[in-house]
């Protein structure tokens, strides 16, 4: 599950983000995400300060009244947020801003569906290659042979003597002969 922010002055412009971000959910059975959306860059920047507030991307305008969406995008980079960053804005002035703060896209209202699908593949790719890259992993010996088994995918382990029953997320079930210990 991803949670996805939003922030955007204009509450038309955060119903039409909303929108397309779940045809593009729809579209993609794969992907679940949770949308939190958000009128005022201070208010989003607030939140997350907030303990388990940590979006894995952040969808923003650059034009708001209190703050530029790129001065928004800076400040959550320098508290450490990595989260991917897509400026949805009506004009391409601050597109070079907007790559200071590595910005995944930079589209310019109204928002280009395809564009901003290809721009959600690219990052939820990137995303997953990254989340695979630092996977944990365990090592069994099943049926003579090594098995590297994600410990995600691990749903219990059950001990019967010196035998224990390995079920996985897929259904899988192995029998292994080892100990606890």
């Amino acid at each position: 599950m991803h949670l996805i922010a939003i922030c955007d002055d204009e509450r038309k412009e955060l119903e039409k983000a909303e929108e397309l971000l779940s045809e593009y959910e729809r579209q993609r059975p794969d992907l679940k995400f949770t949308l939190r959306c958000f009128e005022n860059p201070r208010e989003l920047l607030r939140q997350t300060l907030k303990p388990g507030f940590t979006p894995d991307l952040f969808l923003l305008d650059v034009y708001m009244p209190e703050m530029l969406g790129t001065e928004a995008a800076r400040q959550l980079r320098n508290t450490g947020n990595k989260g991917g960053i897509i400026f949805l804005t009506t004009s391409a002035d601050h597109a070079l801003d907007a790559y200071r703060v590595d910005a995944i896209q930079y589209l310019v209202k109204p928002i280009p569906k395809k564009e901003l699908f290809s721009a959600l593949d690219r990052y939820f790719k990137i995303l997953a290659a990254n989340e695979k890259k630092h996977r944990k992993y365990l090592l069994f010996r099943i049926d003579g042979m090594i098995h590297r088994i994600a410990l995600e995918t691990i749903v219990s382990l059950e001990a019967q003597g010196k035998r224990q029953f390995l079920y996985l997320t897929d259904g899988a079930e192995f029998v292994l002969h080892m100990t606890m210990a």
